[in-house]
């Protein structure tokens, strides 16, 4: 498939207000077919322009041969250079007061047949510029071309003031859902009337975790949508929709790969019932998170499709016309619009040969950098809200670490895996190996994190404390000699 019809096809997957100022391919197309009829009017078709940058090129190749390396420098800026021909032949791109204004430049030495080397019509009606006594220098203004270039950034700066747009909408509306769900994610002590915190004078062998399960259990009369959202959270952790945290492959996913994740994403919340039985309003919440991700999806999308249509544009401009695309554009234009760096063939490269000469290609800054900086602001907007499991699991068993104990050292465990490594014997902590474990007691109770994984873990405290229980409950019956697995009628 052409890239037209591949590029026609982007666009059309996207929203209205994103596609409407996106580069118009086609349209370029056309300035370039009037590129190649204003070079021929002028009598430069692409072939003679292909062999007066060859042989220029070539003639730049055989003097650095012969030059020592310090002098290399001031000859790769001596532009254009002698032919056999004795026609220089250079394309510019100069900086108008942010305006681009390519141009060509010839210069005829003296005593080149011009008439048997070169068929220029409007030769004698041009700017003839002052140069030295061994030859003429002509400036030839390209209307056409100046038309592509003012068409191409134009449409680049359309594009990065309507992204500017976007990402302030985006803020504006993860800023109202962050709110939205820390109104509706709340934690035990508001929920609960009954709820009372635990204070160091309370004995923590005795401390239990009512059941919360008519607070947060889903149903349409819910206090919390807490479990809503660290369900759905840790499911959009899991994915990693658009950046990769493993060793091997990390980094920003491809749009094919993002793609894919966000639809098994969205799969797997279907899936699990998270939404199952939920009020309409935080049903109106997770769709509006969906639709942020699928906002970021969309402008890699969008990222993609631009940076593909300028390239390749950039590339026929070069193929059509002959003219090699000039190294490098003004700084004014590059700090106003942005750039990316874009390997281009020159135009005196066969397709076969490969060699690719890199250029700055103005592009929108903000096209390129907009859905990581999205990304990032859900990371630091929307997840800090909901507490993570793993982030208070001990780091023995990996489940919540309820009744913590925090050592001498500062490192925190369960009271179960305390209570094991006491008995074994085990003196040292296994983070640091202080000599502290031993030495512990309930005086090492942090009763403010035990408060606050009560608060907003009730669920998996009340799960910590039964697994507790049934373990210590295994251990008793074995010291007092009960087979487990077997029978217990005599």
């Amino acid at each position: 498939m052409h890239f037209s019809k591949s590029y026609a096809q982007i666009l059309l997957s996207l929203p209205p207000g994103l596609r409407e100022n996106a580069i118009s391919y086609r349209q370029l197309k056309k300035l370039i077919n009037q590129v190649v009829q204003e070079l021929m009017l002028l009598g430069f078709s692409p072939e003679l322009v292909r062999d007066l940058v060859k042989q220029g090129n070539d003639a730049l190749h055989s003097m650095r041969e012969n030059e020592k390396p310090e002098e290399r420098t001031a000859l790769a800026i001596q532009s254009p250079v002698t032919t056999n021909s004795g026609l220089r032949l250079s394309y510019e791109v100069d900086n108008d007061l942010g305006h681009l204004v390519p141009r060509l430049r010839l210069i005829i030495d003296k005593g080149a047949n011009v008439d048997t080397a070169l068929q220029v019509p409007v030769l004698a009606s041009l700017e003839q510029s002052p140069a030295d006594s061994s030859g003429r220098e002509y400036i030839i203004p390209l209307v056409s071309d100046t038309a592509f270039f003012d068409f191409l950034t134009s449409a680049l700066n359309n594009l990065s003031t309507q992204l500017t747009v976007v990402h302030s909408q985006f803020m504006t509306d993860l800023e109202d859902l962050s709110k939205s769900i820390s109104k509706r994610a709340l934690p035990v002590s508001q929920v609960d009337a009954s709820y009372h915190p635990f204070t160091p004078s309370d004995d923590p062998g005795t401390i239990t975790v009512p059941s919360t399960r008519s607070a947060f259990r889903p149903k349409l009369d819910d206090k919390s949508d807490l479990y809503l959202w660290r369900q759905l959270l840790s499911l959009y952790i899991d994915a990693e929709v658009f950046d990769s945290v493993a060793e091997r492959n990390r980094g920003e996913r491809s749009l094919e790969d993002a793609e894919l994740r966000m639809a098994k994403f969205l799969e797997r919340a279907e899936k699990s019932g998270v939404l199952q039985g939920k009020s309409k309003k935080a049903n109106v919440e997770v769709q509006r998170f969906f639709r942020l991700n699928n906002m970021i999806l969309n402008l890699k999308k969008l990222n993609y499709a631009s940076s593909e249509a300028t390239r390749k544009i950039l590339k026929k401009h070069a193929k059509r016309t002959a003219l090699p695309f000039p190294p490098s554009l003004p700084r004014e234009i590059v700090s106003a619009v942005g750039v990316v760096d874009v390997e281009i063939p020159t135009a005196t490269d066969p397709p076969s040969t490969g060699r690719m000469s890199h250029a700055l290609i103005p592009l929108p800054q903000h096209c390129a950098s907009l859905p990581q900086l999205l990304i990032q602001a859900i990371g630091d907007t929307i997840l800090p809200i909901i507490p993570h499991v793993d982030d208070y699991s001990c780091v023995i068993c990996t489940s919540l670490a309820f009744k913590p104990i925090r050592l001498l050292c500062g490192h925190l465990f369960c009271v179960r895996c305390l209570v094991k490594m006491q008995k074994q014997g085990k003196p040292n902590c296994p983070m640091c190996r202080s000599p502290c474990v031993l030495t512990a007691d309930r005086s090492n109770v942090d009763w403010a994190l035990m408060n606050f994984m009560a608060d907003w873990f009730p669920v998996e405290s009340r799960d910590k404390l039964r697994s507790n229980e049934r373990e210590a409950n295994a251990e008793l019956a074995q010291q007092l000699g009960f087979d487990k697995g077997g029978c217990l009628v005599m």
